[in-house]
């Protein structure tokens, strides 16, 4: 049996993320490691962390694909007494490849979106004309207060914050736009796709006022909750093309970095 390099799981990673498909300021790719090198199993998360390192290393495996990428700007020197420069030399030290698939990956046809839409539960998955969010329809209709309690149990979260605009607090919800993470403000793809309301991760202040005076019930489901089923989604798409060739792994030691007090 050929063995399975890097570049081989790059190339699929390009096919099912295109890098063309992240936004401008992202980094996406190889962070660590060599294209030549041997992938001896591979652990998908949303973060580099030292419990990830040490569960890959613990497991056996050489290959971590991420999906925030630990190294967004330039590095001028290996400096391990600041975070950053920690994980890198631990990555390097333990001979570790790591990848981040981002936004591309948040974008994608089977992304961090689409599996954020199927974690929610909603049928006739469709993309907005900016190809950058998700829309699709529960199978009921519910109240704000019912949905709130949905979301909650669907994305295993402690809670979740919701803007109601004034007026709207009977509002019925069947039509639901999901926008993963860090909300970007744009908002006239929730008007124009009939979107009774927007499910994210986390929205700024501001944003949150834009959203009450255009009339767009929002739930703000947390950053972690609404991204980790995207990286369970690539551990299984990469399980069905590459699991022959070796173990692919969802970590369990990934945490959301915010507890409730």
């Amino acid at each position: 049996m050929k063995m399975l390099k890097v570049y081989d799981l790059m190339k699929y990673i390009e096919e099912i993320a295109p890098s063309e498909k992240a936004l401008s300021f992202d980094n996406v790719g190889l962070m660590t490691g060599s294209r030549d090198k041997e992938v001896r199993g591979i652990l998908c998360c949303l973060d580099l962390t030292r419990e990830v390192i040490y569960e890959a290393v613990e497991e056996g495996v050489n290959t971590i694909i991420t999906h925030h990428p630990f190294i967004f700007d330039p590095v001028k020197r290996l400096d391990e007494d600041n975070v950053r420069g920690k994980l890198l030399g631990m990555a390097v030290r333990y001979e570790l490849n790591v990848l981040s698939a981002h936004t591309n990956w948040d974008f994608a046809e089977k992304g961090v979106n689409h599996a954020l839409c199927v974690k929610i539960g909603l049928k006739d998955i469709r993309e907005d004309e900016y190809m950058q969010h998700r829309f699709g329809v529960l199978d009921k209709e519910m109240d704000i207060s019912e949905f709130c309690e949905h979301v909650k149990d669907r994305l295993q979260a402690k809670f979740v914050k919701v803007v109601i605009p004034e007026g709207l607090e009977r509002k019925k919800i069947k039509v639901v736009g999901v926008s993963c993470g860090s909300f970007d403000g744009e908002s006239a793809w929730i008007y124009e796709n009939g979107v009774d309301c927007l499910v994210t991760g986390e929205v700024k202040h501001s944003q949150a006022i834009d959203l009450n005076m255009h009339g767009f019930v929002t739930i703000s489901a947390g950053h972690y909750e609404t991204e980790v089923w995207g990286m369970d989604a690539m551990a299984d798409i990469i399980s069905k093309r590459f699991g022959d060739k070796t173990r692919i792994l969802k970590s369990v030691r990934q945490k959301n970095p915010f507890i409730l007090r």
